[in-house]
């Protein structure tokens, strides 16, 4: 935080740190009217529960469609599909897994 109580600023064109009197971006030139405040600790925190949860959900909707097309590769005669799927189906659940590990540990 600065002295005068306000958060710290960020140029919206290339996210460095700005001055607390700057009308135009050191850095970029870039004019400053749309620069935001910095995140708390805490609301970074959040949002990265956030994301993280919607890409395990991601994740998990996309290892359902994967096992839904094994069905559809059991009409491969060789079976050369239905071990792809399987095998990617397993990866999948292991990325879910994972995301959902560090979804606990934030």
């Amino acid at each position: 935080m600065d002295l005068d109580g306000v958060g710290t600023m960020f140029c919206s064109k290339c996210g460095k740190e700005l001055p607390g009197d700057a009308a135009i971006c050191p850095a970029c030139g870039g004019r400053v009217a749309a620069a935001t405040p910095a995140l708390t600790i805490d609301e970074l925190v959040v949002e990265a529960k956030r994301v993280a949860r919607d890409l395990s959900n991601a994740a998990a909707q996309v290892s359902k469609e994967v096992l839904r097309g094994a069905g559809e590769a059991r009409k491969d005669p060789k079976g050369t599909t239905k071990r792809a799927v399987r095998k990617a189906a397993k990866e999948l659940e292991s990325a879910v897994d994972e995301i959902d590990r560090l979804i606990k540990r934030l």
